[in-house]
């Protein structure tokens, strides 16, 4: 079994939680407009839709660069900087969000990050 299948499995698991955090926090209370208006929960729409968007974005990225250049999943630095993202991403989701999911899925990614680093 290639280690990369583990990366595959962390940036996918960014990209399907950040599609779902995307839709389920941000697009479904705003469709039913009962939820909040606008004028009030800016801060909470900022803060959830940039991180759905960011993390989307990282994970879709890096399932390119793994496709075309998985050589460079190889590299101990490499794997520090994403592991040293995700830490970001962790603090940020336990300080700013404040639900238990993100922090969940960063968990998730970090340890098979990890698992795909040491299993090399």
């Amino acid at each position: 079994m290639s280690p990369n299948i583990w990366f595959y499995g962390a940036f996918g698991l960014l990209v399907i939680s950040g599609a779902l955090h995307l839709v389920i926090d941000i697009l479904m209370p705003l469709l039913r407009s009962a939820a909040f208006s606008l004028d009030t929960q800016a801060n909470f729409i900022g803060m959830h839709a940039f991180y759905a968007v960011s993390i989307m974005g990282l994970g879709l990225i890096n399932l390119y660069l793994l496709k075309t250049l998985p050589a460079i999943f190889n590299d101990a630095v490499v794997i520090g900087i994403y592991i040293g993202i995700g830490t970001l991403y962790l603090m940020g989701a336990v300080m700013f969000l404040g639900v238990k999911p993100p922090v969940v899925t960063m968990l998730l990614f970090l340890v098979l990050t990890a698992l795909g680093r040491l299993l090399a």
